[in-house]
């Protein structure tokens, strides 16, 4: 068993917070470069930043004051005693445990909204649809599942877990429905656009690395995995050291932190393409050409210009809300065709 040190803990809850605090941020940035407002999935992860940052920051809490991470302390006698640091430990762990369900509840709807934006197909946005009200559904149930878990609820923290009898739901069962069901969610939702991307007149090589930013966020299904493996492990380990679980219980929190920052992060790269590629990306053409005046000017060789100019021409078709998929391309530059598309801008490069 992995074992994970209170400072180590620590450090994943802020390194898991910075990094989609990071992807939120460009996320926002790229849609100011496009000069488009923000769209229903730009303001759902909004909220799924803030669950999976107090999560974060439950967990820190629970390290510092619920000494999770450690030992448990026990009485002069090797017997089980309900301090202060227990009490804060079970309560910050119910709270990890709810508050998880709508922060990855919100990253899957934002997700299914971007691709609903990104596809106009009928057919596609209804398959979006349906999977949006099911992850709504599925946060909202185990969120409500969890927090009611026991009855009366301070139960959860007021009691040792082989002490809950009949007051709260049987631990393993429940926890496997919870994983079972988000893995198989994700996987239809991660799998949901890549028949439509490879229905698009791309080179493959394009295809390619479309899909493979899409799929960057199978590394949720793999922190998933993790997650899953590690509750089977902990369990009969949780059982056995029964007066130890502040010590055992770690890896299962950290995991979760895991998943839900990566969720996060992994729902915002599909909109990252504007920094990257664009009239206002570092690698725009404006920007080039400014490269190439300066360092012609540095040279000497303002007028040193080759012969007969080249010209291309560079059509692209945005949609109303901004976004740009291209297609197919056609002669010196390339043709966006891509349903809901109501406005064409036309490029003409000279390069002297």
């Amino acid at each position: 068993m992995t074992v994970y040190s209170p400072a180590s803990i620590i450090a994943i809850a802020v390194v898991f917070s910075v990094l989609p605090s990071l992807g939120v941020s460009l996320r926002i940035w790229a849609r100011k470069i496009k000069n488009v407002p923000l769209g229903i999935d730009d303001y759902l992860i909004l909220p799924a930043l803030f669950c999976t940052i107090f999560v974060n920051v439950t967990l820190i809490v629970s390290v510092v004051k619920g000494e999770h991470g450690s030992h448990q302390k026990l009485g002069p006698h090797g017997e089980l005693i309900h301090d202060s640091a227990l009490d804060v430990y079970q309560k910050t762990r119910l709270i990890m445990e709810a508050v998880t369900f709508p922060a990855l509840g919100f990253t899957k709807v934002s997700l299914l909204f971007l691709y609903k934006r990104i596809f106009a197909v009928r057919a596609f946005r209804l398959i979006c649809w349906v999977l949006i009200v099911l992850a709504s559904l599925w946060a909202t149930l185990f969120f409500f599942l969890i927090i009611f878990q026991c009855h009366p609820v301070s139960i959860f923290w007021t009691k040792f877990e082989f002490q809950y009898g009949d007051s709260c739901f049987q631990t393993i069962p429940f926890y496997e429905s919870t994983t079972y069901t988000d893995f198989l969610l994700d996987i239809l939702i991660l799998a949901l656009p890549i028949p439509m991307i490879w229905k698009l007149q791309l080179p493959l090589k394009q295809k390619i690395a479309v899909s493979f930013v899409f799929l960057l966020g199978t590394f949720v299904l793999f922190a998933g995995i993790v997650r899953l493996v590690l509750f089977f492990q902990l369990a009969p380990n949780v059982k056995l050291h029964y007066k130890d679980i502040t010590f055992y219980t770690p890896p299962i929190f950290v995991w979760c932190a895991i998943e839900n920052g990566m969720a996060v992060l992994s729902a915002c790269l599909p909109t990252l393409r504007p920094l990257f590629v664009g009239d206002k990306s570092l690698f725009s053409l404006h920007a080039l050409n400014t490269m190439n005046s300066w360092r012609s000017r540095l040279l000497g060789s303002k007028n040193s210009s080759r012969s007969g100019a080249v010209e291309d021409t560079y059509h692209r078709q945005t949609s109303s809300d901004g976004d740009q998929y291209p297609l197919s391309k056609s002669g010196g530059g390339e043709e966006y065709n891509l349903d809901g598309i109501n406005k064409t801008v036309t490029y003409k490069v000279t390069t002297v």
